[in-house]
């Protein structure tokens, strides 16, 4: 890397970092911290949530993914926008305008304690496999552009993600 690229690395990343301070600046309460005191119009909540599923790892090994598998890889890659869309103008504005915080809260009301720990587990796991290939695959790539190792590039990334989000709340994820 040049001087330039780490340059422009880390002005990223301390960007990053400002952007979590300065949307948390304005968070008086929990309701703002956590839901943006529902202020924030549930399209862009949706598509904030669509955005995320793009990573790295879409870039990095779509190609990859798309050379092996052929045409396969393409239909699933169609459907991620169009399921991103239905969800955002169907479901997304009832849970919205049903006044709960997650998605968690909606159906304990609607089916029941059980089946609201049975969906958080099921979510845990899931996140837990996803942000590992969501870490990885940056770190991978940075350990390779830059002189920092890939052991270090993995506590760096969740460090940061962990600050601007601590500091920042739903506005700065968004």
């Amino acid at each position: 890397m040049q001087t330039l690229d780490i340059i422009i690395l880390v002005t990223y990343m301390l960007g990053i970092m400002y952007m979590g301070y300065a949307m948390g600046k304005s968070n008086e309460n929990t309701e703002d911290y956590f839901v943006a005191g529902r202020t924030l119009p549930w399209y862009a909540i949706g598509l904030s949530v669509g955005v995320t599923m793009i990573s790295a790892n879409s870039f990095i090994g779509g190609p990859g993914w798309g050379y092996g598998s052929g045409i396969m890889a393409a239909m699933v890659n169609i459907t991620v926008p169009i399921s991103i869309l239905f969800i955002t103008y169907t479901v997304l504005p009832v849970l919205y305008n049903s006044g709960v915080t997650t998605v968690y809260e909606y159906i304990n009301k609607r089916l029941g304690g059980k089946s609201r720990i049975l969906n958080v587990i099921i979510w845990l796991c899931q996140s837990l496999i996803f942000m590992g290939g969501f870490v990885y695959t940056p770190s991978l790539v940075l350990s390779k552009l830059t002189p920092i190792s890939f052991e270090m590039w993995v506590p760096i990334i969740v460090i940061l993600a962990i600050i601007y989000t601590a500091m920042g709340g739903i506005k700065a994820v968004i």
